[in-house]
C-alpha cells in the first residue's frame, strides 16, 4: 500500500481501487462485534420494512375481496356474511334491513350512458356511507347488485329504520348529477326477527320494496 501511494505524482488523484483498500484497511480497526451488530440491525430493519409490505399487500386483498370496485361500500358476499351474523345474535339485539334501488336506472344508461349511470350509483352510495344521514354510527352497506343496495342497521328497530329510509330518500332525491339531474329512490324497510333465516329476511325486504315500485316509486314501504 505504501508503494502504491509514493508512486502517484503530487496531485494525482486516488484511484477508486486505492480508495477501496484504504476503506476495507479502515474497516478492519472496526471490532467484528460492531460491524456484526450493524449488519444484524441493518438486516433487521430490511426485514421489518418487507413484512410491513407484505401486511399492507394482505390488507389491501382483503379489502377488495369485501368491497365492490365502483362504489367502495361492501360487496353482496361481505354484506350477506354480516346479515347472517347479525341472525346468529337476534336474541341478544334487534336489527332492521333496508333494500333500496334507484328507480328508472335503465332509461338514466340509455339517455346519458354508463358513466353518467356510474355517477348515480356513486351518489347514492356516497349518502348511504354518510353517518350524519343515517343518524346512526354503526352500520353496514352494501350494493347487492347493479342499481341495488342493502343497509345493515345493528340494534336499530323498524320505526328507526323507516326514518332513516325516509332521510335517504330525501336526500338522493334532492341529489342533482350533471347530465341525469335529479333521480329518485325506492326503499324496502324491514326488522329481523327470531324465526328468520338469510331467505325469509332478503324476502321480506325485497317484496316491501318492490311494493314501493309497484305503487310509485319514489317511496319507503314498510314490511
Amino acid at each position: 500500500m505504501t508503494l502504491v501511494i509514493a508512486a502517484m505524482r503530487e496531485g494525482e488523484k486516488e484511484t477508486d481501487y486505492e480508495k477501496n483498500i484504504v476503506q476495507a484497511k479502515g474497516m478492519t480497526k472496526i471490532p467484528l462485534a460492531s460491524r456484526l451488530a450493524n449488519f444484524i440491525s441493518a438486516t433487521s430493519l430490511e426485514l421489518e420494512e418487507m413484512n410491513q409490505q407484505l401486511a399492507d399487500m394482505n390488507e389491501q386483498l382483503r379489502q377488495s375481496s369485501m368491497t365492490d370496485g365502483l362504489t367502495g361500500l361492501y360487496n353482496r358476499k361481505e354484506i350477506q356474511f354480516r346479515i347472517g351474523a347479525g341472525l346468529d345474535y337476534i336474541q341478544e339485539r334487534d336489527f332492521s334491513v333496508i333494500m333500496l334501488d334507484i328507480d328508472n336506472f335503465k332509461q338514466v344508461n340509455d339517455t346519458f350512458g354508463h358513466q353518467e349511470g356510474d355517477n348515480v350509483i356513486v351518489g347514492l352510495a356516497k349518502i348511504l356511507q354518510d353517518s350524519r344521514v343515517l343518524g346512526v354510527s354503526s352500520f353496514s352497506a352494501g350494493r347487492w347488485g347493479g342499481e341495488e343496495f342493502m343497509l345493515l342497521l345493528p340494534e336499530c328497530d323498524i320505526s328507526h329504520a323507516k326514518e332513516i329510509a325516509e332521510s335517504i330518500r330525501q336526500r338522493f332525491a334532492q341529489t342533482s348529477f350533471e347530465q341525469a339531474h335529479f333521480q329518485t329512490v325506492s326503499i324496502g324497510v324491514t326488522q329481523a326477527a327470531e324465526r328468520d333465516t338469510m331467505d325469509t329476511l332478503c324476502v321480506r325486504v325485497d317484496e316491501a320494496l318492490y311494493a314501493a315500485k309497484q305503487t310509485g316509486k319514489n317511496k319507503v314501504v314498510v314490511s
